[in-house]
């Protein structure tokens, strides 16, 4: 699982699960370079990238990262997968859509896994069929819609008609609050998104979705 700070810190893995035997990708140099102005998804050891489109934060859209990175997202999580027992694994059991199932499937591809979606995929999905759905009405695709979002910013392609459908569409989107950024599923409080090693025989349970940005940390550390 991810893990970023220091012992004692409630993002620290081993301090989030005292007693249990926990096996982190450790977020922290990541973080530090992000500070000095790099790029956390890029360092040895990558921050993992997030669902939700923010600014000046180290956990950056998963949109934005190139296929090269991807590979190295993936590639980073082999270790951690390995020293808790993947290769000893009937069943992987995965939280969120993470780089984890890429590397699962690239050195465990005979291993069944297990996908448990949350919120957060849960809003994804329904971004996505707006957007697709917005694109159709237009004639695009996603693939062609930000080339043609130019022309509807000026009118040039509008009769009165479809302007009016545009501004329809975008507010009804813009209501749902996925328009650029999704927000916490209900029900949840933005505490880190841990979770621990599954006891059941030989069944590897790795989750990494840690909520690290610098909102959630403060929001831990207003916690009683």
């Amino acid at each position: 699982m991810g893990s970023l700070g220091e012992p004692g810190e409630l993002t620290h893995a081993a301090t989030f699960f005292a007693g249990l035997d926990v096996h982190v990708l450790d977020y922290s140099d990541a973080a530090r370079s992000f500070e000095a102005g790099g790029d956390a998804v890029a360092a040895p050891s990558p921050m993992q990238p997030s669902y939700e489109d923010r600014v000046d934060v180290p956990d950056r859209v998963l949109a934005s990262v190139s296929p090269e990175l991807a590979g190295h997202l993936s590639a980073a999580w082999e270790a951690p997968l390995r020293a808790a027992a993947a290769d000893q694994a009937d069943v992987f059991h995965l939280h969120h859509l993470t780089p984890q199932f890429d590397a699962a499937r690239r050195h465990w591809s005979n291993v069944a896994l297990v996908a448990h979606l949350h919120g957060t995929e849960m809003k994804l999905i329904e971004a996505i069929r707006e957007r697709v759905a917005i694109a159709v009405k237009f004639g695009e695709t996603l693939e062609t819609m930000p080339a043609a979002a130019g022309q509807f910013e000026t009118g040039a392609r509008l009769d009165p008609v479809e302007l009016e459908m545009l501004h329809n569409a975008l507010a009804l989107v813009a209501s749902r609050r996925v328009l650029g950024r999704t927000a916490h599923p209900p029900g949840t409080d933005g505490r880190p998104h841990h979770h621990g090693v599954s006891s059941e025989p030989r069944r590897c349970h790795l989750p990494v979705r840690d909520r690290t940005s610098r909102r959630h940390r403060h929001r831990e550390r207003r916690r009683p």
